[in-house]
């Protein structure tokens, strides 16, 4: 008797969940335990998220039984038997019909969403499209099938929520702002003349609006999305107290949680460039980094992280697990931020204005 798994939720938990498959010999040298089971044929464990990360509770024990036969094979009585134990059911915090929402609005594009309980860190929806049938690998992917995916230039075997790492754009803003605040580089009613560009050297580093912002305060340049702002704030805070304060709200962290292949994206800093191609950290550098591009790059798990610490004041993590056998997996106690709660104010302030007060622009 044989056991298989069927996913009725099709593509929409393909990328957490991800699916099973036949034991192979690569399986066998990476699971440190020879469980019996695993020798049986046909036998299928996790290959890939969920599945994967948490393969041994939900696979459970097999049990055995000895029983005694005569000469022509026929059972003659059972001496001893041990039942087996059907594993542990495995309880995500992910609401379903949210998933279902996400995918539904971004089925045709390349894309990722993530949705997070700010209170507790319970991630409510993560999501990346497009996606895959998991039931298609179940007993072996055929060929064309297969072909399909890999060869797709949007890539729907990728988890873009946590694979994949992307220049955060304006959204790094908050962590410029922050880090100026923190340091006392700027004070809330503060202002910028933003011309359109600022130069350095014999460059000009361009603002989205060409024509300019005009004189710009912390609330219009979160607001306003002003770059000029944040191109001569970063200078003047530099660069590794900008990295320093985006570490605390999530960047550079992969998360314990069971996906696979989670990212630690990208927070450069001098020691980083340093290290990784032998140069020195220029401000242009500093710069680029200041409005999300240059070296920079992050998961939307991570912007999701960054937005949920904002709003909640503290260092909450991000949990996908809710519980194992009906036990509730604890919440990881959220640790402080560092942060003075007037600062984080201002900038909830600003992005509550990108979003809702005239002149937005989100």
């Amino acid at each position: 008797v044989g056991l298989s798994r069927s996913y009725p939720m099709g593509s929409d938990f393909a990328h957490v969940l991800g699916y099973v498959g036949a034991v192979s010999d690569y399986d066998l040298s990476r699971i440190e335990d020879k469980d019996p089971l695993l020798q049986i044929p046909k036998f299928q464990i996790g290959k890939v998220g969920v599945e994967r990360k948490m393969e041994a509770a939900p696979r459970g024990s097999a049990g055995s039984r000895q029983i005694e036969v005569n000469a022509n094979g026929r059972v003659m009585r059972e001496l001893e038997r041990q039942e087996g134990d059907p594993g542990a059911d495995v309880q995500l915090t992910l609401d379903h019909g949210l998933q279902n929402f996400a995918m539904a609005r971004m089925q045709y594009e390349s894309a990722a969403a993530v949705v997070m309980d700010v209170n507790n860190g319970d991630i409510l929806a993560i999501t990346s499209t497009p996606s895959f049938d998991p039931n298609k690998f179940v007993h072996g992917i055929s060929g064309a099938d297969y072909r399909t995916l890999t060869e797709s230039k949007y890539r729907p075997l990728a988890d873009k929520s946590v694979q994949g790492t992307y220049p955060p754009g304006s959204t790094f803003k908050m962590m410029v702002a922050l880090a100026g605040l923190e340091h006392g580089v700027i004070q809330p009613n503060d202002t910028q003349r933003c011309r359109g560009f600022t130069t350095l050297g014999n460059r000009k580093f361009h603002c989205w609006k060409r024509g300019g912002h005009g004189n710009v305060d912390l609330e219009t340049s979160l607001r306003r999305s002003c770059d000029v702002y944040y191109y001569e704030l970063a200078r003047e805070v530099g660069i590794d107290r900008i990295a320093e304060m985006a570490r605390r709200f999530g960047f550079d962290d992969a998360f314990n949680l069971p996906m696979s292949a989670v990212s630690r994206g990208i927070m450069p800093d001098k020691t980083w460039l340093a290290q990784r191609y032998s140069q020195d950290w220029r401000v242009g550098d500093t710069l680029n980094a200041a409005i999300g591009q240059g070296y920079v790059l992050a998961t939307p798990l991570q912007l999701a992280v960054m937005t949920a610490r904002i709003a909640n004041g503290t260092g909450v993590e991000p949990r996908l697990v809710k519980s194992v056998a009906s036990a509730e997996v604890p919440l990881e106690t959220a640790r402080s931020l560092r942060v003075n709660e007037n600062h984080l104010r201002l900038v909830r302030d600003g992005m509550f204005g990108v979003v809702n007060r005239s002149g937005g622009t989100a």
